[in-house]
C-alpha cells in the first residue's frame, strides 16, 4: 500500500496512517518501513512509472524552456491544481492514457493562464 500510493496518489499514505488504520497496530512502523525497503530492493529499485502529471511537466519544460521562471511556475501550479481534479475523477483517470491526460491538463492550464493574463473571465 505504501509503495503503491507513493507511485499513484497526489497525497500518498503515511506510515502512521497505515500503522493505525490499515494494520491496526499489529505490525510495527519499523516493520512496515523495513518491508517497504525490502520490496524496493527486491524490485531492484525499478519503481519509476510516469503519471500524467510527470509527463505534463516534462513536456512543459522541454517545449517552453526559453520562457521565464514566473511563467513556468504559474503553469506548473495550474497543472497541479487541475491534476488533482483528474486524480479524484475515477472516470477520467481510468478511461484515458497518461499522454492524453497530460495533454489535457497542459491545455487547460494554458487556457486558464491566458484568461488570467488577458483579463478575460468568460
Amino acid at each position: 500500500m505504501l509503495i503503491a500510493t507513493k507511485m499513484n496518489e497526489v497525497f500518498p499514505l503515511k506510515i502512521k496512517t497505515v500503522f493505525e488504520k490499515i494494520v491496526h497496530k499489529k505490525i510495527s512502523k519499523k516493520e512496515l518501513s523495513d518491508m517497504e525497503a525490502h520490496m524496493a530492493s527486491a524490485l531492484d529499485f525499478q519503481l519509476n512509472c510516469w503519471d500524467f502529471y510527470d509527463l505534463a511537466m516534462v513536456r512543459l519544460h522541454e517545449t517552453y524552456k526559453g520562457k521565464t521562471e514566473e511563467f513556468l511556475s504559474s503553469i506548473e501550479k495550474l497543472c497541479e491544481y487541475v491534476g488533482k481534479f483528474v486524480v479524484f475523477n475515477i472516470e477520467l483517470y481510468s478511461n484515458y492514457n497518461v499522454q492524453t491526460l497530460a495533454a489535457a491538463v497542459l491545455k487547460i492550464a494554458f487556457r486558464i493562464h491566458a484568461n488570467r493574463t488577458s483579463g478575460d473571465v468568460s
